[in-house]
């Protein structure tokens, strides 16, 4: 007849990690002793060795980890946690029921799928950033433009332009040259003229018909 106060636990150990080798493998014996005296049944053990803690723990920054899966009594739980609670060795230690569709796993299965699970997202994102860049390479790609060769004209249409570029150019330089002045010609007015002989005369008519002038 089976037991209806049996359930099943987990149970996870955190010890001093500067006991050395011997002084941790007694303890753990030790452990493995009170589970037994208490009716309890050890169906699997995983023992990760000491590791970094994510705080300190009676000065400690690492620990001995251990964790143990087995069957007890529930009634008898609390007798096993008497002498856990006393144990100076014993940095902090967990108990807890797993259900019955409880999947085991062990430390080393939980880091390769955690590993693979990594791997997987590094390659995802590789992929990812390859095609981010092939995007980007094909809108920043110049677009070739397509240059025809210009046909070589023969040499005589070569000279005459040539010779017209210059004959421009002269033209250009002529119209550019500053003209010179020329000074206005001056014209002597014919009437200021007429008029200064018509003076001389009456002088001299006037001189000639004075009675007092003898010549």
């Amino acid at each position: 007849m089976k037991d209806e106060n049996l359930q099943k636990y987990e149970i996870m150990l955190i010890l001093n990690p500067e006991m050395g080798e011997e002084k941790t493998k007694h303890e753990l014996d030790e452990i493995r002793e009170l589970i037994s005296s208490n009716g309890g049944k050890i169906e699997n053990e995983d023992l990760w060795g000491v590791r970094d803690m994510a705080y300190n723990i009676k000065k400690h920054e690492k620990g001995y980890y251990a964790v143990f899966n087995l069957t007890m009594d529930a009634l008898k739980v609390k007798e096993f946690e008497k002498p856990m609670n006393i144990n100076q060795v014993v940095l902090r230690y967990m108990i807890l029921r797993t259900p019955d569709k409880y999947v085991l796993k062990t430390l080393k299965e939980y880091e390769e799928e955690r590993q693979k699970e990594l791997e997987e997202k590094k390659k995802s994102q590789e992929e990812k950033d390859k095609e981010e860049m092939a995007k980007r390479t094909k809108t920043a790609a110049p677009t070739k433009k397509i240059i025809k060769k210009k046909e070589e004209e023969p040499a005589e249409e070569k000279e005459e332009k040539k010779t017209a570029k210059k004959v421009e150019k002269a033209e250009e330089a002529e119209e550019e040259a500053p003209k010179k002045e020329t000074k206005p010609e001056k014209k002597i007015s014919t009437k200021n003229s007429k008029s200064t002989l018509e003076e001389v005369d009456k002088k001299l008519k006037s001189i000639i018909d004075d009675p007092d002038i003898t010549l």
